[in-house]
This record gives C-alpha cells, structure tokens and sequence, in this order.
C-alpha cells in the first residue's frame, strides 16, 4: 500500500482505514489511535475513488476476455492484506462510494461517510467510529475498543470495554 498509503498493514493486519477528501486529518488521528491496542493498522489514502473504480472494473473486463494476468492499481495494494482484516471506509460523501474495496479482495468492510441527501455539519458527525475511541479515552476508559467488530455478525455496533478506577 506504499504507492497511495500513508501505512502498510503488515501480515497480521486487523484493520486498514480507507479514506479520501477532507477527512484525512481525522482519519490519520483514528488510526495513530487505533494502533496503540491493535496488533497492525493500516492506512490507505486514496486520491481519486472514479479512477481507483475505473482501474479495477477495467481490469475485471480484461480478465473476462481472457487476459488472466491483468491487474488493477488497487487488486495490487490490496493483495497483501489479509482476509481476515477488515477495511473501514471513511470520506466526506456517500458511504457507497468506497464500499466496493470490499469486492476487490473478499474484505470486510464498514463505509462511514453521509447517508442523507443535504445532510450537513460537522466532520465528527459522519464519522462516529472514528471518533469513539478518543470519547472512550475522555470518559476514563481502559482504551480497549473492541471496534471494528470482529465478526460479520456483529454488525456495526460500537463496544468499548470502559472501566473507571474509583479515586482512593
């Protein structure tokens, strides 16, 4: 992922945060976060979803016409991570467009972004995973987030095992 990311995952990889536009600062933040309780995290920037898109899905009819070596950009920088890993998606958009990283290799994925037509505000309202780490931290908690979950069952339920030391 070196070409376009901004941190490898490295074979134990547990989650990669895809993000493009203005989101980038919040988004580096959550994974420097995330890091700090999980095994490997990695970071994807990506500068332009239509030609990331455009690459793969041209590279899928290639295949189809019995080109069986060709690759895309993103089929390349996802090759490496592994499947039990997911891929959070994060962009100041409709959470869709970058939904289908997860149909390049078989990931997981959770898409965060806005999901209502003339929805507006702040950054940190479309990005509330994002930003649960950093209120579990404020609140007086372990830290230990246990999000993205881990099975597909779990859907997107945010958990964060929170425990306060009482004060002697």
């Amino acid at each position: 992922m070196a070409p376009i990311g901004m941190r490898k995952p490295g074979p134990n990889c547990q989650v990669v945060v895809a993000y493009t536009g203005a989101v980038a600062p919040e988004a580096i933040e959550a994974v420097g976060l995330m890091a700090e309780d999980r095994r490997d995290v990695g970071l994807l920037a990506i500068t332009s979803a239509d030609r990331l898109n455009a690459g793969w899905t041209a590279a899928q009819r290639a295949r189809e016409r019995g080109l069986v070596h060709a690759r895309s950009h993103i089929e390349r920088l996802l090759a490496d991570v592994p499947a039990h890993c997911g891929i959070v998606t994060v962009l100041d958009g409709h959470p869709a467009t970058l939904a289908w990283l997860g149909a390049v290799a078989g990931h997981r994925v959770r898409p965060l972004g806005v999901e209502h037509f003339g929805q507006t505000g702040s950054l940190a309202e479309p990005l509330p995973a994002l930003r649960h780490r950093r209120q579990c931290h404020r609140r007086g908690g372990s830290g230990r987030c246990a999000w993205p979950p881990d099975p597909p069952s779990q859907g997107a339920a945010l958990s964060c095992a929170t425990s306060r030391t009482a004060a002697p």
